[in-house]
């Protein structure tokens, strides 16, 4: 009998999450982030003066003819600023990943197994619950192992998030 915290919802999400994971390429989330440019600044203060009764189209134009003539002297603020933004956005974008639960050690070092022993045509969630059923058997001695695998975790992740926090 799975516990009151697996429900047949929780098994849906945690089954497509898991195949979305196996499914990303590395290309994906290897790509360089983009950030925003001395450019963008430019033009989001100079839209903030736009006449309501001027398309934005038509204005846009004379925001960039502006910037052409911009000297780099006029250009350098915005310039800091971008790069400023970027610096808080590569810091900000490091942020710790959570802490793990007791089931999501479990379930890593067991789902594998699991999967291999159902054969190439089974459908994940019906391992998933297999996993999920196996760690509601568990003794309590075997329990505590991924409990305290859990609680180092979370001490792991206070640390590192107050590291974070305090760069900020």
């Amino acid at each position: 009998m799975l516990s009151s915290r697996v429900t047949p919802t929780y098994l849906m999400v945690v089954a497509r999450s898991m195949a979305v994971t196996a499914t990303r390429s590395s290309s994906k989330t290897d790509k360089a982030r983009k950030y925003t440019n001395a450019y963008n600044i430019f033009t989001t203060e100079e839209m903030k003066a736009r006449p309501a009764e001027m398309r934005a189209s038509q204005y846009m134009i004379l925001i960039s003819e502006k910037w052409k003539t911009l000297s780099d002297a006029e250009k350098a603020p915005f310039y800091e600023q971008a790069k400023a933004k970027k610096h808080r956005a590569t810091e900000k974008s490091r942020k710790p990943f959570g802490p793990r639960s007791a089931l999501s050690f479990f379930t890593k070092e067991k789902l594998a197994p699991v999967g291999e022993s159902m054969g190439e045509g089974a459908v994940r969630v019906d391992y998933s619950t297999d996993v999920f059923a196996q760690f509601d058997a568990l003794s309590p001695a075997d329990h505590q192992k991924y409990e305290d695998m859990a609680a180092e975790d979370q001490v792991r992740y206070t640390e590192q998030l107050a590291e974070w926090n305090a760069r900020e």
